[in-house]
């Protein structure tokens, strides 16, 4: 794993080189303990930190429990979308808009969902 010197892949899927990117990226912030592997595994030192992130933006406002609900998805997913913007027009073959997609992220009522890490991961590639 070598983020942040490289750019890891945006895939959506929540796994070690994503962790371990997000491990990396937390711990600068003093979100995620010193005293913590960076080891790419998800634990509780993970789960702390990501909501120790969306409340120091203050996106969150529940107990720093570790437990990812529906609190949690509702501030990453507010906080996301404020970061990373996905939204385009299509347009037909003489230019005329025939549809608008806002880019927005769906409510998700789990974690890990591939919306959210996608968006997670790109966000992550901006901020090495």
């Amino acid at each position: 794993m070598t983020y942040p010197n490289t750019s890891i892949t945006v895939d959506g899927l929540w796994g070690p080189e994503t962790i371990y990117a997000f491990q990396v990226w937390a711990r600068r912030r003093n979100w995620y303990p010193s005293s913590y592997l960076l080891d790419g595994v998800e634990g509780h030192g993970t789960r702390t930190a990501i909501q120790r992130w969306l409340k120091a933006e203050g996106y969150y406002s529940g107990e720093i429990d570790g437990i990812i609900g529906s609190l949690t998805m509702d501030a990453m997913r507010r906080s996301l979308d404020a970061k990373v913007d996905w939204s385009f027009t299509v347009y037909d073959r003489n230019g005329k808009v025939i549809g608008r997609h806002d880019g927005k992220l769906k409510k998700a009522s789990s974690f890990p969902h591939p919306d959210y890490v996608a968006k997670l991961q790109t966000y992550l590639n901006r901020m090495r």
